[in-house]
């Protein structure tokens, strides 16, 4: 008699990180895990993908308790995530956060529960940096800790600076084309930082690595990073030599940088991302100084994809 696949409930289902996740299990795991995924629309060409790779899909709304009935019954894991930049709204985020772990703390048949969080910034750096997205995404931590039982079997993901935001957002994380058919990157920070990024592609490896570890990540702290820093001029390097187009590199002021990106969202977002950036020269805070990443337990014959191999699959058609 075959065993009973394990339910894993992927929430954010059709975004980076959990599409990643649903097609790693599924392509790789199948034998192991069956998938629900959380999804606001589940006739969206994203969620038909999924169903099409063997999820069952889930339709519901964070911000509408009343949509979740039965969104967990028979999870044995929970991927957990919720999303600012949908309404750029830091209270609204933090009732959804507060919500999945009062929900998920009444799953009898749950023994892992991964949250998908970023660092605390003003812990780490001592009051000199409070990133608005950051902080809400740790107050949720803190009310994970609050429950006894939920917290002993939570494991926390700190996701890297994505790579994919140099080209998903030219002008706010990336370069782009000037009206003298020239390409520009231009942001509040000097050439020489080091932002650690990471290939959302990859997520789901580090999660399935997690899941597999399952007793051995309870109550730690994964840094989802492939242990590289490489700085904005390396970077520019890097692609400007697949592209075969020089690429400038123009620092910023945190005003210019505001007036230039405040037709895409509010002011108070701006602000958050433009103390992101300092967060980002602080020496006290970076992601290759802690212990746990994932380069220390993927699965043998599996690697992460660094930056220069994840931007010579990219499509930089965009700036061509």
């Amino acid at each position: 008699m075959a065993t009973a696949k394990k339910l894993v409930v992927v929430l954010g289902a059709t975004g980076s990180q959990g599409k990643s996740i649903i097609n790693e299990l599924l392509h790789y795991h199948n034998e192991t895990y069956a998938i629900r995924g959380l999804t606001r629309n589940a006739t969206s060409a994203a969620a038909k993908e999924i169903v099409s790779w063997g999820a069952s899909i889930f339709e519901g709304n964070l911000g509408d308790p009343s949509s979740l009935t039965g969104l967990f019954d028979g999870a044995y894991a929970i991927f957990a995530i919720t999303d600012f930049w949908q309404k750029c709204d830091a209270e609204g985020e933090l009732a959804q956060g507060r919500l999945v772990v009062d929900l998920a703390s009444k799953v009898p048949t749950l023994e892992h529960f991964i949250w998908s969080s970023l660092p605390d910034a003003k812990g780490i750096t001592g009051g000199v940096h409070d990133v608005l997205y950051y902080s809400t995404k740790t107050r949720i931590e803190e009310y994970i800790r609050s429950q006894d039982g939920l917290k002993r079997i939570t494991t926390v993901l700190y996701v890297a600076y994505y790579d994919e935001n140099w080209l998903k957002f030219p002008g706010v994380f990336g370069p782009t084309k000037t009206a003298e058919d020239k390409i520009v990157l231009s942001l509040p920070i000097t050439e020489a930082t080091s932002i650690a990024s990471f290939d959302t592609k990859d997520i789901g490896l580090v999660v399935a690595g997690i899941l597999s570890g399952k007793e051995k990540f309870y109550g730690k702290s994964i840094w989802a990073t492939t242990g590289e820093n490489v700085s904005e001029y390396e970077k520019i390097g890097i692609v400007s030599e697949i592209i075969g187009k020089p690429i400038a590199y123009a620092p910023c002021t945190a005003a210019e940088y505001k007036e230039r990106i405040s037709p895409y969202m509010p002011g108070h977002a701006i602000d958050a991302i433009i103390e992101m950036f300092a967060l980002y020269t602080d020496p006290n805070f970076s992601y290759s100084d802690f212990k746990i990443i994932p380069p220390d337990f993927i699965p043998e014959g599996r690697k992460l994809t660094g930056f220069k191999e994840w931007a010579t699959s990219a499509d930089w058609s965009p700036l061509l």
